[in-house]
């Protein structure tokens, strides 16, 4: 069976033992305080102090606890924190002694020829207790040392309990509890590289703050749930606990059979004081100081800017640079877009520049191409919809791969998720009950009957119809259309298309240019009945 490097990481301060333990010493000597700065070290297992990783925190006599056995301290351990806007960053470099026999055990193998140095778990039991492993426990604010709602077992207790496996391939698998208390696999919520040889092993990780954020509110039953601005701001304290447990192998067998447990403690600790109901060593004995460097020193580290928010031609847009060190936020203003005619084809002062311009401007329409807006080009169907779309702001992705129920609207063209919405919201119906009608021209009676729809879908008042028979072909006009074309008539949208005679040509095909002025003419209208009130539910024009 392949064997394995474990390393047990865990965010959960250990749950008391119900034993008496006998104490290696009688005073620890804790860790001062250490400053933890916000910088974003790399987590590739290489533990390089350029990177902005605090001063190292010691595993070593002076600071560690026994526990279950008084055997000699075997390992020397240092640990580095670092921390920002995306989790608790924690490196430890682990060396073990080599011993050729236990000193002691339980039960007696005096004798016996054992294995000290970095023991390999083999993975038997799924969680790797057979092997050496490494334990952390995180307290942020100090919430769980002073939140009464939190049982004494878990007191000093952040998160669900981590168990990472290091494969000799170099591949890891990391177990840890869920929010129901059940061991699953978690590997893909942490970040963690390493490496390790026959006495000793390195390793960086990566933990989440949302996980650890979830795993409070979970262990303080709801009570309490931190913000991380809190967390990573400037003079926060969060306190840490380490643990080792050094496993001893027979050097027959290679299975574990005892082990020599450590611990970091804040204050004098004697013996057997850790039962239920007695006074419990404080094991969070690592002091981290959080310091904002970049504001204390203005050393910032901008990345990129990101362009978060699109300028239009009446709003301005938005970039966002990231620090790098302390994930502070800085945003900056783009200008308005201005607009620039870059079509070849509409010539200032033409008829139909200006609707071109305000269509444009609000993004309803846009040219065939940059230069380009082909305005004596007939309207189709699918753009009609699409420009209503645009006209009310409709997410047209969210309809793209939907089944509109046309046979001749496939799923997943620049037109299919227009097509899918205008069913659903009834402004435009098909040919039929299972045809859209694609690529079939838009008639000019058709589109003040769609004009209509759309205008009363906005809220505007509907009154007002023209008298069409002064137009010499209004017996053209289909009678489906007649209202809503008298409608558009009266209100200036529809205008006669000859200049020496009143002609409404209703069953013309509608040309691009056309639909660019009749919608410049309706926004006209949407705005004056706005500035007196009479828009009674606003959908908005952009």
């Amino acid at each position: 069976m392949k064997k394995i490097i474990f390393i047990l990481l865990s965010l959960v301060m250990f749950t008391a033992l119900a034993v008496g333990i006998n104490a290696g010493t009688d005073y620890i000597k804790p860790n001062p305080p250490v400053t933890v700065e916000i910088t974003t070290p790399t987590v590739d297992g290489n533990i390089t102090k350029t990177e902005g990783w605090s001063a190292p925190v010691y595993m070593n006599e002076d600071t560690m606890e026994y526990c279950v056995k008084n055997r000699p301290l075997n390992i020397f351990g240092e640990v580095y924190f670092a921390l920002d806007w995306r989790g608790f960053y924690l490196a430890a470099d682990i060396t073990e002694n080599v011993s050729a026999y236990a000193p002691d055990s339980n039960p007696p193998t005096i004798g016996v020829p054992m294995t000290a140095g970095l023991v390999y778990a083999d993975d038997k039991d799924g969680n790797g207790q057979n092997g050496d492993c490494f334990r952390i426990g995180i307290d942020v604010l100090d919430i769980m040392r002073t939140n009464p709602g939190v049982d004494v077992s878990e007191r000093y207790t952040v998160g669900p309990n981590y168990s990472v496996y290091i494969y000799e391939d170099g591949s890891f698998r990391v177990y840890g509890f869920d929010d129901n208390g059940d061991v699953t696999d978690i590997t893909r919520e942490v970040v963690i590289e390493g490496s390790a040889t026959v006495v000793g092993w390195c390793f960086e990780i990566l933990i989440p703050w949302q996980k650890i954020v979830d795993d409070i509110e979970f262990l303080t039953r709801h009570k309490s749930k931190p913000e991380i601005e809190d967390i990573i701001s400037d003079g926060a304290i969060v306190r840490v606990g380490a643990e080792y447990y050094d496993r001893w192998t027979r050097s027959e067998t290679g299975v574990a059979v005892l082990y020599n447990r450590y611990y970091t403690a804040e204050e004098y600790a004697e013996d057997n004081l850790w039962d239920f109901g007695v006074k419990r060593p404080e094991h969070l004995g690592i002091e981290l100081n959080v310091s904002n460097t970049c504001k204390n020193m203005g050393e910032h580290s901008w990345s990129d800017w990101i362009r978060i928010k699109e300028p239009t031609y009446f709003e301005k847009g938005k970039d966002v640079s990231l620090c790098n060190r302390c994930g502070e936020l800085m945003y900056r203003d783009v200008d308005i877009l201005e607009y620039r005619n870059t079509f070849t084809d509409v010539k200032g002062g033409s008829w139909y520049a200006e609707g071109v311009k305000y269509c444009v401007m609000r993004g309803y329409m846009n040219g065939m191409n940059k230069y380009s807006f082909e305005p004596n080009s007939m309207l189709t169907r699918e753009q009609c919809v699409l420009i209503l779309a645009n006209l009310f702001d409709v997410d047209t992705t969210r309809y793209k791969n939907k089944d509109s129920g046309f046979k001749d609207v496939p799923t997943g063209k620049w037109y299919s998720g227009a097509i899918a919405w205008s069913r659903e919201s009834g402004i435009i119906s098909g040919m039929s009950e299972d045809i859209f009608g694609r690529g079939q021209y838009i008639k000019r009676d058709a589109f003040a009957r769609i004009l209509y729809a759309a205008a009363d879908h906005m809220g505007m008042p509907m009154k007002g119809r023209a008298d069409l028979t002064k137009y010499v072909d209004y017996d053209k006009v289909q009678n489906w259309a007649y209202d809503e074309l008298a409608w558009a008539v009266v209100n200036g949208i529809i205008i006669s298309t000859k200049d020496d005679v009143l002609m409404l040509s209703p069953r013309d095909n509608v040309k691009r240019a056309q639909c660019a002025t009749m919608l410049w003419q309706m926004g006209e209208l949407y705005e004056k009945y706005d500035e007196l009130g009479l828009i009674e539910d606003k959908w908005g024009l952009k």
